[in-house]
């Protein structure tokens, strides 16, 4: 039994590789670049001074990882035809200023028939975004990776010489009221970037499908009347601008329940730091306005007809199973001891495979006992005591399988466990040979291939 010390809200995954066996590192200029990215050795690059990259013409054929040391900015340019390797980008050193990619001078020439991968960004390097190209896709939806995204064209898009459908669809960036009242009511709208401050009077609009907001570092000011009618709207800021702000004290929200199902939770979620969030929102019967003790985000949801502890720890029960399986559920979810019998819970996992930070607070007192399998694929799990709460949780996965995919420890974090504070007792199987301590000022759980 581990009694762990480390803070939840820290900074990002350490940088270090798989336990025991790093790739080799080689380092140099740009001159060496090139040649790296396009052979299909296990060696990573470092890159030591500020380079512009020509990528016309290369071929990547294998997966490939450049760090950037300190204050180094590698502007790649020219026109790239993807191939079958997807470019890892992270930092090649701990702490300090973020080096820099910068994309926004690369173009992007895609094979009608790919969809793949093409950039993997970590948290820890500055992103300059490519300019907005049809097929290409900026998703910045994890926690430690930002991904650039070849997708296909939708199967309606007309393939003869008839008048094409110039409605927006997918990813795009606004700059004034009309364009983000005009995308958020498309259906095929996914996601909206600002770059301006704006502030957006809503006359009623009806939201029936599910759309992000990220204000990279703006402030969004929403007034007038939001229907929500079977859509979700998630209000986050960009990780690596953060500062961005939301006004919501002339809004007005108001539902159509019939239009959930009756598990939904979250309909508005803002994932931003309370300080960010101006006022509050004028909500419809049917609405409650939370914020948690944490101030990590506020939520508008669906007020729950359970009026059992019965019903409370078998709703409980089916939630925390679908959150510790991957399953999106906006603010997550907490383990709270008042609706557990026994005050134990116990979830068992059909090997679900994790990409990005799963986190849950606990009640003190009570106890998590985690059984089955899980496979981890650069996400991990992070437990914590409940601001709110007092005494010690526990976190018990002496009966849970894991399994690690072939890329931990190489494009994708190998760090599978964080526990924070020193109010949480983890016990886990130390014979494991897969499984890794690193203790430090954080405590991890490291998969080991």
């Amino acid at each position: 039994m581990k009694r762990l010390l480390c803070c939840f809200l820290g900074i990002a995954l350490l940088l270090t590789g798989c336990g025991g066996k790093p790739a080799p590192v080689s380092e140099g200029g740009a001159d060496k670049l090139l040649s790296h990215l396009t052979d299909s050795t296990n060696e990573e690059y470092l890159l030591t001074e500020d380079a512009e990259l020509d990528l016309t013409d290369a071929v990547i054929a294998s997966d490939r990882t450049v760090l950037l040391q300190k204050g180094v900015t590698l502007k790649l340019v020219g026109t790239f035809t993807p191939g079958s390797g997807c470019i890892a980008v992270r930092a090649g050193y701990e702490g300090g200023d973020k080096p820099t990619l910068d994309l926004s001078a690369l173009g992007f020439r895609v094979d009608d028939e790919q969809e793949a991968t093409l950039f993997e960004i970590r948290s820890d390097v500055e992103l300059v975004a490519p300019q907005a190209q049809e097929r290409l896709l900026v998703d910045t939806s994890g926690n430690e990776w930002t991904s650039i995204k070849s997708v296909l064209p939708r199967e309606d898009d007309s393939q003869d010489d008839e008048p094409q459908d110039d409605s927006p669809q997918g990813t795009y960036e606004v700059s004034t009221q009309e364009e983000f009242s005009e995308f958020i009511v498309n259906a095929d709208t996914q996601q909206i970037m600002l770059n301006n401050d704006l502030t957006v009077a809503l006359g009623g609009t009806a939201l029936t499908h599910d759309v992000f907001v990220i204000c990279n570092g703006h402030v969004l000011t929403l007034t007038g009347e939001l229907n929500m009618k079977g859509g979700i709207l998630d209000i986050g800021d960009n990780p690596d601008i953060e500062g961005g702000k939301v006004d919501i004290s002339g809004l007005t929200v108001t539902c159509d329940s019939d239009a959930y199902k009756k598990d939904t939770g979250d309909i508005l979620f803002i994932g931003m730091n309370f300080k960010q969030i101006i006022g509050e929102p004028t909500l419809g019967e049917e609405l409650i306005y939370e914020i948690p003790d944490s101030g990590e985000h506020a939520s508008v949801k669906l007020k729950e007809v359970i009026t059992t502890p019965e019903q409370h720890e078998a709703k409980l029960q089916e939630d925390m199973t679908q959150y510790l399986s991957g399953a999106d559920i906006p603010g997550g979810v907490g383990i709270s001891a008042e609706f557990l019998a026994d005050g134990v819970l116990e979830i068992n996992l059909d090997n679900p495979v994790i990409d990005h930070e799963i986190g849950v607070m606990i009640d003190g007192g009570m106890k998590l006992i985690l059984t089955g399998s899980v496979t981890f694929d650069g996400g991990l799990y992070a437990f914590e005591l409940a601001r709110d709460s007092s005494g010690t949780a526990t976190v018990d996965i002496t009966g849970l399988k894991i399994n690690g995919t072939k890329a931990l420890g190489d494009t994708k974090s190998p760090d599978i466990f964080k526990i924070t504070g020193n109010n949480v007792d983890f016990i886990f199987n130390e014979s494991d040979p897969h499984i890794e301590v690193v203790q430090n000022e954080y405590f991890w759980l490291r998969y080991v291939q």
